[in-house]
């Protein structure tokens, strides 16, 4: 595959070992002629592998949108070699970084002109750096791209370029991904690769265990400094879409501050679990991900297997509820800020599209792209969130929401594919022929519902009480036996995610583990 989608490395030289750099040393700077090109989404995409800054080339004057008007204009800009006017980039400060990825497309046969004159306005910024290019192009390859960029810094490390085609390049996120792994190893000082704080209270481990679907489930173990003897136990998971770097590990720690043992884990085909293709879901194997962690408590000889929980985060906390109503070894469940992937693929946001057609149309569609994807020989993945610049006064508020975690500082993890690639685009087929909580009211052990007030989302949480209670409750806080809604005044859907908000009950939900394991 890389041979095909990845040309002209220098005359085909080997890629030398990665050069090592400390985090926050890369930074991607790139132009692309669209809003949405090829170029910008390489470059997205880089920045995201990296970790890294990201910063837009813009000409002075814009190129025309269309594509004769520019060809008049930028053809023979590019065979001169002209130097195009571009605008300042603020905030850009190349003294911060030891490695400069820049992007650019083939045009005919080179880089485009704003490119070239910014590489020649920072020759003198960029001695001595590590400096890479990538171009996307329609099909003619490297051609002299890669040696007109070298020619212009004749004092910086140039690391092999790579040409990727644009039809392709957004079904090509891990050519992407190894484009950078071969040149750029980013160092961690401690190896904490999480988005929250390491806590000094607890222990912290890498652990692996297999589900029955032979599947290897990588994890975080998480345990209070100084604990004996046997433990309550929580596996955490979720959001649908995150990685245990994100919410579940905070979740994880922060239970374990509260003396309890936890693992957060990666879901089958996400993170640092195995399972090909890559960001798949399956209600049965993502069910069985919780049953396999369960396995992995009970077998710890400083775990109580009798006093065993799950917490699930967003889809996960669905698909908790799915494994409270099988595993009898689970005595008590957490579903925070919950979806029901099975209804929302199905029928769409409240139920919005829930007829016949509509599912058969997203049959159809998702069936095709398995055909197309084992003809090609790819995957095609769809980020269905926005990158934060293209947020509009019309975008909903619950999407603005998901960007602010996925797609910034905040909440962004290079193996989430809720900040990167997103699902791939048959991954709901098996989604929208199961119901989770179909066997909901079944469930006898304790279950804590956590929402938010202002959830776009509080209405699954409501069926899931209702289902399991026989109760209606709409936006109030109700308990019926040993199950519980707790609704969180004022909070969205993602202020559940993490602790900016500052309004996850931590305490409330340590507290109901302790009275029900």
């Amino acid at each position: 595959m890389m041979a095909g989608i990845l040309t002209g490395l220098f005359g085909n030289k080997a890629v030398a070992d990665p050069i090592a750099i400390g985090k926050g040393k890369a930074v991607v700077v790139y132009y692309s002629w669209s809003p949405d090109g090829n170029t910008r989404f390489a470059a997205q995409t880089i920045a995201k592998r990296l970790d890294a800054e990201l910063f837009e080339i813009k000409a002075e004057k814009p190129y025309p949108t269309e594509y004769p008007a520019c060809t008049k204009e930028a053809k023979p800009e590019c065979q001169a070699k002209t130097l195009r006017a571009i605008q300042p980039i603020a905030g850009l400060d190349l003294k911060k970084y030891a490695a400069v990825f820049v992007g650019t497309p083939n045009w005919w046969g080179t880089m485009a002109p704003p490119v070239r004159t910014w590489v020649t306005q920072n020759t003198a910024a960029l001695k001595g750096k590590a400096v890479c290019l990538f171009q996307t192009n329609g099909g003619g390859g490297m051609q002299r791209v890669g040696k007109d960029f070298g020619e212009l810094l004749p004092e910086s490390k140039v690391l092999p370029p790579a040409a990727f085609s644009g039809s392709r390049i957004k079904s090509s996120v891990k050519d992407l991904e190894k484009f950078i792994d071969e040149r750029i190893a980013v160092k961690s000082d401690d190896g904490w690769d999480k988005v929250f704080p390491k806590s000094e209270k607890v222990e912290h481990a890498k652990v692996t265990f297999t589900t029955r679907f032979g599947l290897t489930l990588a994890a975080d173990l998480y345990k209070p400094k100084g604990a004996t003897g046997r433990l309550a136990a929580i596996a955490v998971s979720g959001p649908f879409g995150a990685v245990k770097e994100q919410s579940s590990g905070l979740y994880a720690q922060t239970l374990a501050e509260r003396g309890f043992l936890t693992i957060a884990f990666d879901p089958s085909f996400t993170g640092e679990s195995s399972g090909t293709p890559r960001y798949v879901a399956s209600p049965d194997i993502n069910t069985e991900d919780f049953q396999a962690a369960v396995d992995y408590l009970v077998s710890r000889d400083d775990v109580d297997s009798e006093r065993i929980g799950i917490l699930g985060v967003c889809g996960w906390g669905g698909l908790a509820i799915n494994a409270a109503a099988i595993d009898t070894r689970v005595k008590a469940t957490v579903a925070v800020t919950m979806y029901d992937m099975s209804r929302v693929t199905a029928k769409g946001y409240n139920d919005s599209a829930d007829t016949p057609a509509a599912r058969k149309a997203m049959r159809e569609a998702m069936n095709a792209q398995r055909t197309a994807d084992f003809k090609g020989g790819t995957v095609m993945y769809a980020a269905v969130l926005p990158n934060p610049e293209d947020l509009t006064d019309d975008t909903p508020q619950f999407v603005k929401d998901y960007v602010s975690f996925y797609k910034t500082p905040r909440g962004f993890h290079k193996r989430s594919p809720g900040s990167t690639t997103g699902w791939a685009v048959s991954a709901g087929l098996s989604l929208l022929n199961t119901k989770l909580l179909a066997y909901a009211g079944e469930i006898e052990t304790p279950v804590l519902l956590v929402h938010g007030e202002k959830a776009h989302s509080r209405y699954f949480s409501e069926y899931a009480f209702e289902k399991m209670t026989g109760v209606a409750v709409k936006g109030e806080s109700k308990k019926v036996g040993n199950k519980e809604l707790l609704i969180v005044p004022g909070a969205v859907h993602c202020d559940l995610y993490d602790d900016v908000a500052g309004v996850i009950p931590h305490d409330r939900i340590a507290a109901f583990f302790r009275e029900s394991l």
